[in-house]
């Protein structure tokens, strides 16, 4: 089993870094967001693009959660009211009416979500202006 480590050879790779490449470390995204003489006006609205691209989705999967946990306890609520009210045993129709609310909240969920992916190129569109 010694002979096993002794083969295995273990050297440390150290490369020296230029300045250039040791300054990136501490730029902050303000050193990207404002104009440079590096940076045109294409890349600034790019990243402005991709950072209200992640707010927003940020944002939107946050309240679609909330709203996932909130509508779970308003559907429990319905169909207890269903269960009371259609208690002879006609399930069709409760099962019927269970479903709309149900719908229409998945519905409401999506198009949330959808709203908020399409808000960047709006937003984007509209501060250019």
């Amino acid at each position: 089993m010694k002979a096993a480590r002794d083969l295995s050879v273990h050297r440390p790779l150290s490369v020296p870094m230029t300045s250039d490449l040791l300054a990136i470390e501490s730029r902050g995204p303000e050193f990207y967001t404002h104009r440079g003489p590096r940076t045109g006006d294409e890349n600034r609205t790019k990243l402005v693009r991709k950072l209200t691209g992640l707010r927003n989705g940020i944002e939107s999967e946050i309240h679609s959660r909330a709203s996932f946990a909130v509508s779970c306890l308003i559907l429990v609520m319905i169909g207890c009211a269903l269960g009371m009210m259609f208690k002879t045993g006609n399930y069709l129709s409760a099962f019927a009416l269970s479903v709309i609310p149900a719908l229409l909240t998945i519905c409401l969920m999506i198009t949330g979500q959808h709203v908020s992916e399409n808000s960047v190129a709006n937003s984007c569109r509209w501060a250019s202006d």
